[in-house]
């Protein structure tokens, strides 16, 4: 996805973050113990509940923002700079974080 206008203007018509997993496995509420979202799971531990409180509003708007903020970095190395290397580099230290790996040296 490299156009975030959608999940951006969802994101920000959702009641802002950070949510909580509450009531045991059952929901994920808001700041202000609305809920958001019921899951029924049937054991102690849900996944599904913990990972939706993670990934709230306030969350994903961060993430929509570092990725234009590096998007943006890497269009001015590459227009800026005469040494294609350095543009090369800088493209694969981006590629890498967006894998998850560790940067490199």
């Amino acid at each position: 996805m490299t156009g975030h206008t959608e999940l951006k203007r969802l994101a920000e018509a959702a009641p802002a973050g950070p949510w909580y997993q509450h009531g045991g496995i059952k929901q994920v509420v808001d700041r202000d113990c609305e809920a958001v979202c019921e899951t029924f799971e049937e054991d102690g531990d849900c996944p599904v509940a913990r990972f939706i409180a993670a990934a709230n509003p306030t969350a994903i708007k961060a993430l929509i923002a570092e990725n234009e903020a590096l998007r943006m970095a890497l269009t001015y190395i590459r227009d800026t700079s005469d040494d294609w290397h350095v543009c090369e580099k800088a493209a694969d230290a981006l590629a890498d974080a967006a894998m998850g790996k560790e940067p490199q040296p």
